[in-house]
């Protein structure tokens, strides 16, 4: 009887074929792996607690050749319980590892993974540890605007999306690479298309913070500074400006996204859609804080706006131009 967690526990790994057809590029299924393996599962090594996949028949090359799988990997899980011919206990899972080719040249990129994972073992003790180990290394999150006593394991996502943005493209992305991941994660998730310019601010004035655990936004950095400008102008901004938020690349100029994917070393492409790769961040995250200024604005105007001679506080988050790109922007045409 296994007596504490620094105890080891035997645990088969079997790779399940993929779900969604859709995604069969990104699938393991490509892979030359081993599909069963047994491994030793070490809860005092929770930490830096990964799942071994041999990639290698070669047992010389096998500690070379492995896919590791994190807890911030695992997209979701689910128990099967003990059978009646009182078989081992099982866990299946989906995660979405990131493989690296043998070609080193090649990209690092996400695969999605199905798994069953099961306990060696038909001791009941052992499964109750085994069960809360495994439930503690993939544990949900709680928002850091929501209190500590939220006991809620729903969670919920607000998405805000601008389908004019980039290649107006933004729609086609989130059905593909983002709306499936959330849903089969369990997520709760509640869109709103974005209909004319600083829609989102005022969407972001409005939300029910106590009803929100992640503000998702679909578009590029032009959505990111409306919905900002909507947080701060909140009579709650302190909690408002904690509520975390998601940037969804899918407009021209991604910058605060491509710089959180580099910062958390997540593979992405200079050019090409990494929305999967932002998506995935939502499932276990980690909180980051984003360095905000103010900026006064002596006269002018928006469209829209009444007093030309009012003074404007502009939120800035990237950078801060003073008419010289809209001039360059124009001036072009005239070389070309």
């Amino acid at each position: 009887m296994i007596q504490n967690s620094s105890s080891k526990f035997q645990c088969e790994l079997f790779i399940l074929p993929p779900i969604f057809n859709s995604s069969t590029k990104n699938n393991l299924n490509e892979l030359n792996i081993k599909i069963k393996q047994t491994f030793l599962f070490s809860p005092n090594l929770l930490e830096n607690l990964f799942i071994p996949i041999s990639l290698s028949e070669d047992n010389e090359k096998l500690n070379k050749n492995i896919l590791k799988i994190f807890p911030e990997d695992i997209l979701c899980s689910n128990r099967s319980c003990l059978g009646k011919d009182n078989s081992p206990p099982q866990f299946l899972f989906v995660a979405y590892p990131l493989y690296q080719e043998n070609n080193k040249n090649q990209q690092r990129r996400r695969i999605r993974l199905q798994a069953k994972l099961t306990l060696l073992s038909n001791n009941r003790d052992d499964f109750i540890i085994f069960e809360n180990v495994f439930n503690k290394w993939i544990g949900t999150f709680i928002a850091p605007h929501q209190p500590l006593t939220n006991s809620s394991t729903r969670r919920r996502i607000l998405v805000l999306l601008n389908p004019f943005s980039g290649q107006q493209q933004a729609l086609n992305l989130w059905a593909n690479e983002v709306e499936m991941i959330w849903r089969e994660a369990g997520y709760q998730i509640e869109i709103i298309v974005t209909e004319r310019a600083f829609h989102a601010t005022e969407l972001a004035e409005q939300i029910c913070l106590d009803r929100v655990d992640i503000l998702a936004l679909g578009g590029g950095d032009g959505i990111v500074s409306e919905a900002l400008h909507g947080l701060c102008s909140r009579a709650d901004h302190e909690r408002a400006l904690r509520l975390p938020i998601l940037h969804l690349p899918m407009g021209t100029g991604n910058a605060l996204a491509s710089s959180i994917a580099y910062q958390a070393n997540e593979p992405f492409p200079p050019r090409g859609s990494f929305c999967q790769q932002m998506a995935l961040m939502a499932i276990r995250p980690n909180f980051n804080r984003l360095c905000l200024y103010q900026v006064e604005i002596e006269g002018g105007r928006r469209k829209g706006q009444n007093n030309k001679n009012s003074n404007q506080c502009k939120i800035m988050f990237l950078s801060l131009s003073w008419g010289l790109m809209a001039d360059i922007g124009k001036r072009r045409y005239f070389i070309n």
